[in-house]
């Protein structure tokens, strides 16, 4: 079987690098951050690829009193914050679907979780429901597992997001004018870097189990 595994940022393969299976024939491919970028990597990712199956990793926003900093979700729906559309990932062997996943380019903030948590969204991402997308159209079969890395009852900081490129990296300029500007954020900063490890770990994890439950044999 061809999988492909994929994130918006290089850290959140970088962590599926070092826990994969040696041999275990997996392709890797950058997203980018958001949803353009996802749909447009995608597109070429399946170009160059032609996989079996697609897994999307990396991280996500907590929402709502069922998720934690460093648990892992599975989402049984990808639900798309711009247009409504729902997506529904494959199930992996050994792994429980539940809850919804909500993508979307616009941060959430306090004020929306309570009407997403009633609709059973515990978890939100900026790329997935693209990715979902372009799968859908081109008949390739997708998952989804991803770490939380922060929750929305303790809200990030929209200015960190300028403290990174296209592709999660780090620009030390921007950083260094984020942190002289905003001193005292030092702290919750590094609450964000181990919640990103945490969230990271968890998520590359799982998907290095489920490519060797999907590379297994049937019946094996």
């Amino acid at each position: 079987m061809k999988i492909v595994v994929v994130a918006a940022m290089r850290s959140e393969l970088r962590a599926f690098q070092r826990r994969r299976a040696p041999g275990d024939g997996a392709a890797t491919g950058v997203l980018g951050i958001g949803t353009a970028l996802a749909r447009a990597s995608t597109e070429q990712l399946l170009d160059e690829h032609d996989p079996d199956h697609l897994l999307v990793i990396g991280v996500a926003g907590g929402i709502g009193a069922g998720t934690s900093v460093g648990d892992l979700v599975v989402p049984e729906i990808v639900l798309d914050g711009a247009t409504g559309e729902e997506h529904r990932p494959a199930p992996i062997p050994g792994l429980v679907n539940s809850g919804v996943l909500h993508t979307s380019d616009r941060l959430v903030g306090p004020s929306e979780a309570d009407e997403l948590v009633a609709r059973g969204v515990v978890a939100l991402d900026m790329e997935t429901a693209a990715v979902a997308s372009v799968c859908g159209r081109r008949g390739v079969a997708w998952s989804v597992m991803r770490g939380i890395s922060d929750h929305v009852d303790d809200p990030v900081d929209p200015g960190v997001l300028g403290m990174v490129g296209p592709e999660g990296q780090a620009r030390p300029l921007a950083v260094l004018s984020y942190v002289a500007r905003n001193p005292g954020r030092l702290r919750r900063m590094a609450q964000l870097a181990k919640g990103l490890d945490a969230a990271t770990g968890a998520s590359a994890d799982a998907a290095a189990a489920a490519i060797a439950r999907l590379s297994r044999p049937a019946g094996g």
